[in-house]
Formats: C-alpha cells, structure tokens, sequence
C-alpha cells in the first residue's frame, strides 16, 4: 500500500514540474525543494521533505546510471548531493534510515565522477565532505558487520572500499578531519587481514594485501600479515622483500623477529648459502630454536659436502686448492654436526642422534659417533 501511494506521490509531483524539463532538472528543483522544507522544518519527522528527496533519488539514479565514467559531471553531481543529504538528514525517520544502508556503492561511483570530470563540481564542499564521511563510516559498520558473519569477501570488500575512501582524502589534502576514521580502518585491516591468514581464508586477500602495505607503510601487523600471506602462498621473492621491510617494523618484538629470520632461511633451502646467514640471526635471539639449529646444521653440511666434491674434482690436478677446500668442507661438517647436536639436545630423537653418529664417523671423530650410539 504505501509503495502504490509513493509511487502516485511521485507521478503527482512530477506533474508539477514543466514536461520539456529534462530527469536533472526535475531532480535540481527537488532537491533545492528539499532544502527549502528543512529550512523551514528541520524535524526527522518532515515526511513532506523526506518526499522530495526520494523523488528525486528516482529521477537521478536512472539518468546517472547513463552516463559514461568520464561524462557529464551534471547529473552524477546532483546524485551525490542527494545521497548526502539522505546521508545527514537528521536521525530518526524511518524510511530515510533504511535508505542510508543501500548507498555505499552508487555514492562511492557519483563522488568519484563528480571530482574527477573536468567541469565545477555544482554543490559546495560541506556538503562533499559529509557525504565522503558518510561512505567512510557505512563501509566501516557495513565491513565488519558481514565479516562478523563469516562474509568474508563482502566484509574485505566493504573494508577496502572505506580505506580506498580515507586514502583518497587524504592524497587530495582532506585527510585531517578523517585521521580518526582511517586510524580505525587501519586497526580492522590489520587484525581482519591476521584472521584470514590464520584461518587459511587466502583467497579473499588477493586485492587487499599490496593496498594495504602502500596505505598504511609503518602498521606492524598489516606488514607481518603481508609477509605470512607472501609465505603461504609461495611467492618466495616478494615474501623475502616483505621480510626485509617488515624487520624493523619489529624491532621490539624479539618472537616475530626470530620467526621470520626463521622463514626467510627456509624459503632459501635451495641457496643454503644465503639460508645459513637468516639461521644464524634466529639463533642469536633463541639459541633453543630447535627449527633454525636443525635447519642451519643441515645446511652448513650441505653447504659442506659442494665444498668436498670440488675439492675432490681438484685432488690430482691442484694439491694445494684441494686441500684448502677439503680443510673448508670439514670444517662446515663439523659446525654443521655441532648444531645439530643442539637440536638433539633441545628435542631427542632416534633418527636424529643416527644422524649425528654418521657424520662423527664420517669425520673420523671415533669418539664423539660413540656417544651417539645405540
């Protein structure tokens, strides 16, 4: 019943605007109409306000929604500053409310096109400005509303649409009056971006994680976020850089320290070279990490047994260079041996100590494979 008296609403009224006028000038007068009512009634309660305002959201829309991105900046002006005013329209009217929750997208498209056409933008910048912060909290309420119910994807994309938001304000010079609200979205990307990776839910992160690394360069938790999903997914090269920046980000957590040294080692496992200086560094926070003495003895003895089979190629052609690397390969099984005698002792097993037993019998260290015997 009340959408058929809407509906007559909006064909009575629109018979009071001249026939020739075009869909933007019947919502121009609406919406001037709107104003004139609040002036004269600033109440939730002027339903006769309210009226001309979702009129002329009618008319708008359609006409906007025909025009190209970059086309006049007339009619997608005019929709931006009807959904701000739907957006700051004082609280408390019913129908007004119910409209607010379904402007994020279409307010977010009329803002950009109305800024970046090349004619003046037809309505004041207090009002742009309100309706930027209206977006900005929606997307914000909107993101963790769905994220809460296990909407990933539609909370991420809420959540960035709102950062996109903030960020643009703050590119354009208007970012002072928002620094409240983009402090928030950087809080809720951080611990949403943590949650997803946690729980393995990579696949909604493909589009947030280099935004939020540019957004928000100095946030611990975004940049340790950023390197576990870089992990997660393999992508060794761009895990490593983000590990390279996100160390000093740390610095005053020795744990998160430890750890990515710790996995910066293990994506070389295929350059032990390189590894062995990452292994080195978690060690020197815990020297009880059995993960990096393991792992650093098994590639210093890798690292070893290259250095052997050269100095091998060169026994009978070049004694001396033989025996400097002979000497060098010994050398490395034995550090090798020595912190994986620390892995033993932090964590025993049987595998492990047969390990360690070869390898002093290798050497020819009798006594220290004795007392890795059964």
């Amino acid at each position: 019943m009340m959408k058929s008296l809407l509906s007559l609403l909006i064909f009575l009224s629109a018979q009071q605007i001249q026939s020739q006028d075009t869909p933007l000038d019947m919502g121009e007068q609406y919406l001037e109409r709107y104003r004139q009512a609040m002036i004269g009634n600033p109440i939730p309660g002027n339903q006769q306000a309210v009226n001309y305002l979702i009129i002329a959201r009618s008319v708008l829309e359609p006409a906007a929604g025909d025009e190209e991105f970059m086309g006049l900046s007339r009619s997608h002006s005019l929709l931006a500053r009807t959904y701000s005013y739907m957006l700051n329209h004082p609280r408390g009217n019913e129908r007004i409310d119910t409209l607010r929750y379904s402007l994020t997208g279409p307010l977010y498209l009329s803002l950009i096109k109305a800024e970046t056409v090349e004619q003046p933008i037809v309505y004041g910048p207090t009002s742009l400005s309100m309706a930027w912060e209206g977006l900005v909290a929606q997307c914000y309420v909107l993101g963790i509303d769905a994220y809460e119910k296990s909407r990933y994807r539609e909370g991420i994309a809420q959540m960035v649409q709102g950062a996109l938001a903030v960020n643009y304000l703050k590119r354009t010079g208007r970012g002072k009056r928002h620094e409240r609200m983009d402090k928030a979205y950087e809080d809720l990307l951080g611990l949403a971006m943590s949650n997803l990776i946690d729980n393995k839910h990579l696949q909604h992160l493909g589009s947030l994680v280099p935004r939020a690394g540019e957004w928000y360069p100095q946030n611990m938790v975004i940049w340790v976020a950023i390197t576990n999903y870089y992990i997660l997914k393999d992508e060794h090269e761009k895990a490593l850089e983000a590990i390279r920046y996100t160390l000093p980000l740390i610095e005053a957590h020795p744990d998160l320290k430890r750890q990515l040294y710790y996995n910066a080692g293990n994506m070389l496992h295929n350059k032990p070279e390189e590894a062995i200086s990452w292994y080195r560094k978690a060690l020197e926070i815990d020297p009880d990490y059995y993960g990096a003495q393991y792992n650093l003895g098994v590639s210093l003895i890798t690292v070893g047994r290259a250095k052997g089979a050269e100095a091998e190629s060169l026994r009978r052609k070049d004694r001396s260079a033989y025996q400097k690397l002979f000497d060098e390969a010994t050398a490395l099984y034995g550090e090798g041996a020595a912190h994986l005698e620390e892995a033993y002792r932090i964590s025993p097993s049987d595998t492990l100590r047969q390990t360690i037993r070869s390898l002093y019998t290798q050497l020819g260290n009798k006594a220290k494979a004795e007392e890795y015997s059964d």
